[in-house]
């Protein structure tokens, strides 16, 4: 789950490094405009929905708070 997002990061911001992905926040590069197609990439490649009310900041503040929001939707929360 983390290297898919990790993934997506590194294929749009070249410039991150690995170990920089857990130390920064994720809403320096994730604008308002790229949440929505990070959203796309989240539910084609976990299967999920992420409903609008969902795209919250908490919910894409850092790697691991995404990966608690996939692990929830996953499980039909």
């Amino acid at each position: 789950m983390k290297n898919k997002i990790e993934k997506y990061f590194h294929s749009r911001f070249p410039s991150l490094r690995k170990k920089e992905l857990t130390k920064i926040d994720l809403t320096e590069f994730v604008d308002s405009l790229s949440i929505f197609d990070f959203v796309y990439y989240l539910e084609k490649n976990f299967k999920i929905k992420i409903k609008q009310d969902e795209v919250l900041f908490k919910n894409f503040s850092s790697i691991s708070s995404i990966e608690k929001l996939i692990k929830k939707k996953i499980k039909g929360e």
